[in-house]
């Protein structure tokens, strides 16, 4: 087989993963959008989900006002709790 058959077959092979690829790259803000909103929805009875307000959350405009950009000092308290071994602090989820 030669080399332009053998690029012609591997594109077409390639062609539905491309596709794919293509449709899912048109919609990364919203993939982006659902995934903050899983987390933040997985994390509502957290203490830092009560604390900023995950409950009423229903846009990344929310979440941007609610939990501003900080410094590691802001989070400290929280990280030292976590470390502690105390559960629900920044995540529902089990550190390990």
């Amino acid at each position: 087989m030669g080399t332009v058959a053998a690029n012609y077959l591997l594109a077409a092979a390639s062609y539905p993963g491309f596709r794919r690829w293509e449709s899912a790259s048109r919609r990364v803000a919203q993939a982006q959008r659902e995934k903050l909103c899983s987390i933040i929805q997985r994390n509502v009875h957290s203490l830092f989900g009560r604390e900023h307000g995950f409950a009423r959350i229903a846009a990344v405009e929310d979440y941007r006002s609610r939990v501003p950009i900080r410094p590691y000092e802001d989070f400290a308290e929280y990280l030292t709790a976590a470390v502690a071994g105390e559960r629900g602090v920044l995540t529902e989820e089990t550190i390990h």
